[in-house]
């Protein structure tokens, strides 16, 4: 049985079309296919076949459907017969198929994320003939003939985004392999029906370029340009401006590739981080080699590399591996899935590149260690994932990553991390090594190796020196609830919230640019009440991304009653909230106790906090720099002198004119001070007990 849901809905068995007429029983076969091999809840079925209005014989109604369809597509029968099956579950139904193939929607899936992964080792030509077969698979817009309610519209938009993405990352292969001629039609043609695709209008203006077609490549820009303005009144992205610019200087970053097996690495498209051109690059290489080597110094292989990948970074602020290991020998990769679409950052990501080059030459003095700071929520993981997968390729002796929050949540400890980490590189253990064996075998493994260790959700710099690596030209990449203050770190990149126009961006990728253009106002206003935070801004894009009827008003007033509910809103597995509490829990008590009082203050100074707090002076201000540090407090100006200073409001970001009093200004920032409102509504009655029981 072929069931296809890329396009009108359509069934055959043995050759056969078999497609249900009824629209009823095709929008249950739609959810049942769109699910296939999990269960769909009786509650979903009732929510999409009549939304509001559920007849009193709605169970009676599904089952007769189920029965139907059972009987027509001769769906009956047991799991266990290696056929496609319609099964009954405790609270709904699921449809069992014994291949990816049988549903074109789990095919296009399995074929997309292999495409990526192909992607991710180099492999373009077999990543672009996945993404091409995945693409193929489409006949026009899913579920075109179908009337949608809210669960089977979102799902429609959800393969729409992974029908883009899945082109994109075609054609960013195809132009990776040179063939601009082939797909500078197609990708025009694709611009016009997709007019506020930057990733597409960027790689169209390469392919142009290519093609020698410059000024019709500066006129997509100017065309989008003024759309955007017209449309949006925000200019087009800092990657698009980039394109545009490297256009208008002949920059030979747009330039071809180098060939495969040339024994050089390739250069960029020119879409991601303004590197120059290959031949750029290894003439200024070369040059720079010839002026460090003195006459009287062997040349060898590897001084020439440590010149070349260290001119060349300095000069890039990217990594650019000479010769990159091929994919058979690199060592192990643990590394997370990276962001597809990575929305701002742009000035933190160069930094961080920057200085994991830095580390790259580091040939002395132990590991590199770089360390990403933010606020509950501020997208730390998302930037930390994004950047490990930029530098990976010139740590060849592999990347080992350790999420440090099943320690916190007390699932796991400290010598079960590591003692995963060496496992999964291979490294043979005793059954039950102790901390002192672990730490031992783990100083051996990475004193001798150049590799990428990233460390997710530390709080303690005691955590991260256990799996610090050893030797030099190592890298330590860590993020981090709160200001650790490691050893060898010099001057961690603080993350603040996005701009405006970035988390307009954000939201976008969630709820698509159209539906966000239609009230772009309040589009604002949302991500303003959501900090700007990008895990608020992408808590409430899902949420609002699986209710196509909602419009952004009715979002906007329910925060408005409810501020704190984006708090709550889930994104993945984690939440706001559950992001503030982890911070919170870094804090000391008396911290703790100060942050619980003070989040309901739009902004006070230390005198004010020693009045409120009834603690000594000294005390307070350690206690705000232990909030500082952990992103739920905010230093937003000094009061002093004789004129008027300005100062930040934390909600607005708007500077303003407050007159002057003699100290610092702080703050809770929106989203932590909701929180710290609620943490205190819960420990009032502990408190009350804990003064019952003293008396």
């Amino acid at each position: 049985m072929q069931i296809a849901i890329l396009g009108p809905l359509a069934v055959r068995a043995d050759g056969v079309g078999k497609t249900p007429s009824a629209p009823k029983l095709r929008t249950v076969l739609a959810m049942l296919a769109l699910n296939a091999n999990r269960a769909v809840h009786f509650e979903q079925f009732v929510e999409e076949l009549w939304e509001n209005n559920p007849p009193a014989s709605a169970a009676t109604t599904l089952q007769t459907y189920v029965y139907q369809l059972r009987k027509s597509l001769r769906l009956a029968g047991s799991a266990e017969e290696g056929a496609t099956v319609l099964l009954t579950r405790p609270h709904g139904y699921e449809l069992q198929v014994p291949r990816a193939d049988v549903v074109d929607a789990v095919r296009f899936s399995a074929l997309l994320d292999q495409a990526r992964d192909r992607h991710d080792a180099g492999d373009l030509e077999a990543c672009a003939e996945l993404a091409r077969q995945a693409l193929a698979l489409w006949r026009g817009a899913a579920l075109s003939d179908l009337p949608l309610g809210p669960t089977l519209a979102a799902r429609a938009t959800q393969l729409e985004e992974s029908r883009k993405a899945a082109l994109d990352l075609r054609f960013e292969a195809e132009l990776a392999l040179g063939r601009h001629r082939r797909v500078v039609d197609e990708l025009a043609g694709v611009v016009k029906a997709n007019p506020t695709h930057e990733a597409y209008s960027a790689k169209l203006m390469v392919a142009l370029y290519r093609c020698g077609r410059r000024v019709e490549a500066l006129d997509v820009y100017h065309r989008v340009r003024s759309d955007f303005i017209a449309q949006l009144g925000i200019e087009p992205s800092a990657t698009l401006r980039s394109v545009h610019q490297q256009i208008l200087v002949d920059d030979p970053a747009l330039t071809l590739p180098a060939p495969r097996g040339s024994g050089v690495s390739e250069a960029t498209t020119g879409l991601d981080n303004g590197q120059t051109g290959q031949g750029a690059q290894n003439d200024r290489a070369a040059k720079a080699v010839v002026r460090s080597i003195d006459d009287n110094d062997t040349v060898t292989e590897s001084s020439v590399v440590e010149v070349v990948s260290a001119v060349r970074a300095d000069a890039e602020g990217d990594l650019v591996p000479l010769r990159p290991a091929a994919p058979e020998a690199l060592g192990p990769n643990h590394l997370p899935s990276d962001v597809t679409d990575f929305v701002g950052r742009d000035e933190e990501i160069r930094e961080l590149v920057r200085r994991c080059s830095a580390a790259r030459t580091k040939l002395t003095g132990g590991s590199a260690v770089v360390e990403i700071t933010g606020g509950p929520g501020a997208g730390k993981t998302s930037l930390l994932v994004h950047v490990a997968h930029r530098v990976r390729a010139t740590f060849p002796d592999g990347q080992i990553f350790a999420s440090l929050t099943p320690v916190h949540r007390g699932e796991e400890t400290m010598a079960e991390v590591l003692a995963g980490c060496l496992r999964a590189c291979g490294v043979p253990l005793s059954p039950a090594p102790s901390m002192s064996e672990l730490v031992n075998v783990y100083r051996d493994y990475t004193a001798t190796r150049r590799l990428l260790v990233v460390v997710d959700d530390a709080s303690r710099s005691a955590e991260v020196d256990l799996l610090r690596p050893s030797g030099s030209g190592s890298l330590l990449l860590v993020a981090s609830r709160r200001r650790l203050y490691l050893r060898g770190v010099v001057a961690p990149v603080n993350l603040p919230p996005l701009t405006v126009n970035e988390s307009l961006e954000l939201l976008g990728q969630f709820i698509g640019r159209r539906r966000m253009l239609e009230d772009l106002d309040c589009a604002s206003a949302l991500v303003r009440m959501c900090g700007r935070l990008p895990l608020a801004v992408a808590a409430v894009g899902g949420y609002l991304a699986y209710r196509p009827a909602w419009s952004l008003r009715r979002m906007h007033d329910r925060l408005s009653r409810d501020p704190g509910a984006v708090l709550r809103l889930p994104c993945g597995e984690g939440t706001v909230d559950a992001s503030v509490r982890a911070s919170y829990r870094t804090l000391c008590g008396p911290a703790q106790e100060a942050f619980r009082q003070l989040a309901g203050i739009d902004e006070f100074t230390v005198p004010d906090a020693v009045k409120l707090l009834g603690r000594p002076g000294e005390l307070v201000r350690e206690v705000l720099e232990d909030l500082e540090s952990a992103g739920l407090a905010e230093e937003i100006g000094e009061r002093g002198g004789s004129g008027p200073h300005r100062y930040r409001d934390a909600e607005s970001n708007v500077d303003f004119l407050r007159p002057s009093a003699s100290d610092a200004v702080y703050c809770v920032p929106r989203l932590p001070s909701f929180a710290g409102r609620l943490l205190a509504r819960e420990a009032e009655p502990a408190a009350r007990e804990a003064a019952v029981a003293t008396g």
